[in-house]
């Protein structure tokens, strides 16, 4: 029986590199600096309420939908806002973290990958733990906010599957998040 983790990562990593410019591992992309953040006017969340009324299960069930999830299931794994769904051969969970930015993402350099999600600045992790078939997707939401895609397959399936699955939900997601 093929594993779900063998069907998503393939899917996944040719999305992510379909969507963005990424360089050999541990070599990011050179991305321009943001320029300095504006005085708040009131018209612009702050970066501790930028996901205040965001049903994270909403957002994940929405862009996984039509694939065969059930209902995703809250999660506090990677933040206290977040999301996860399963089924056979795949899980795959979504975390939105108003505490900490892409910048605070630390990871192996090895195992990252700078590169966009619709124009916004991403971070493609393989292996995260060490595990093949597990990948995540760091979007940046602005200052110190931040969601993150995490794929794990099942059955040995490969990484880049798992990666294309992340970078494929991540796309779906960023435009049903608030603009920080």
């Amino acid at each position: 029986m093929l594993s779900l983790r063998t069907l998503v990562i393939p899917m996944l990593a040719l999305a992510f590199l379909a969507a963005c410019t990424v360089e050999g591992p541990g070599n990011s992309v050179t991305v321009p600096a943001e320029p300095p953040a504006a005085e708040s006017t009131g018209s612009s969340p702050s970066p501790r309420d930028i996901f205040a009324g965001v049903q994270v299960c909403e957002v994940l069930d929405g862009a996984v939908a039509g694939q065969g999830f059930p209902p995703g299931k809250f999660s506090d794994i990677g933040s206290d806002n977040g999301c996860r769904v399963e089924k056979t051969g795949i899980s795959l969970g979504m975390s939105l973290d108003d505490k900490q930015g892409i910048d605070d993402f630390k990871v192996d350099p090895s195992k990252r990958f700078s590169g966009e999600v619709n124009g916004r600045r991403a971070f493609q992790v393989k292996e995260p733990l060490g595990e093949v078939g597990d990948c995540q997707v760091a979007v940046d939401m602005g200052a110190n906010a931040r969601f993150i895609i995490t794929v794990a397959l099942g059955s040995n399936r490969p990484t880049d599957e798992a990666c294309a699955q992340a970078t494929k939900t991540a796309q779906v997601v960023e435009p049903e998040l608030p603009k920080g």
